[in-house]
């Protein structure tokens, strides 16, 4: 069967009966419900693409092919419940974004299988503390062939949703391991963060060997394990200098009702 029955176009191909929407006639009319998650959808993939911005240094040719659309997914489900459907307006609080925690950045190379601990983010007085949870956790990091150094960094990335913002240079703090690393302590960083900023908290893990007296890394598409282990909203306004790191960003601007107290 083939031809239009309301709004709905029935045709074949390759012997299945499909069903799709009528094209409509010049421009279409977008209803209010249409035009609100049009927009929702909109600023969930402009935050998606300033998080990999961010992250470039860490992620160039090592991200999987669907991060765009893993990442874009996982802030929508966050931000759709945090929309008031009368005022348009947005109420973000602490949690907001407890979706993000434990994406990986490249999907074929999970961070936990290299990592092999469990880590905890949480805030009070403007530290975003990042920590393992077990013991000894730092002898727990699988090495890849060849490694003679592993840096594990924590990146966290500030974004002032209300204003649309991001700033370019995340706060990041190193350990470099060795491979005869003898290390017993545990993952332990504190981050000193703005009010009214969502602090996305990263892990990446980058190996290398020495080749020549020089260092080259060994990350690639195959092995690159990198992840978010914890999102959060500070408390309050905005509070810091508006120093050039800052980049706007209009379609990733948030119209809020308040940030959480």
């Amino acid at each position: 069967m083939s031809g239009i029955i309301g709004l709905l176009k029935l045709s074949k191909r390759n012997e299945q009966q499909i069903v799709s929407t009528k094209p409509g006639k010049g421009k279409v009319n977008q209803t209010e419900a249409t035009k609100k998650a049009s927009n929702t959808f909109g600023m969930a993939s402009a935050l998606s693409n300033n998080i990999k911005k961010v992250y470039d240094e860490y992620l160039d040719g090592t991200k999987d092919s669907q991060l765009t659309t893993r990442l874009g997914t996982r802030i929508l489900d966050s931000i759709r419940p945090c929309r008031n459907n009368e005022t348009g307006r947005y109420r973000f609080e602490r949690h907001s974004f407890k979706y993000l925690e434990g994406l990986d950045f490249n999907i074929e190379s999970p961070l936990m299988r290299t990592l092999g601990f469990l880590t905890e983010v949480t805030y009070k007085d403007g530290l975003l503390n990042v920590k393992s949870m077990g013991e000894n956790d730092l002898l727990k990091i699988k090495y890849p062939n060849k490694a003679k150094i592993c840096d594990l960094i924590v990146s966290v990335a500030l974004f002032k949703l209300s204003e649309g913002q991001y700033n370019f240079h995340p706060i990041t703090q190193m350990l470099e391991l060795t491979l005869d690393n003898t290390e017993t302590g545990n993952l332990d960083m504190n981050f000193e963060v703005p009010n009214g900023c969502l602090c996305v908290a990263s892990i990446f893990l980058m190996s290398y060997h020495i080749y020549l007296g020089r260092y080259v890394r060994l990350n690639s598409r195959d092995f690159s394990p990198a992840g978010i282990c914890g999102a959060y909203v500070t408390p309050g306004t905005f509070e810091g200098e508006e120093t050039g790191h800052w980049i706007t960003h209009d379609p990733m601007k948030f119209d809020q009702e308040k940030i959480v107290k």
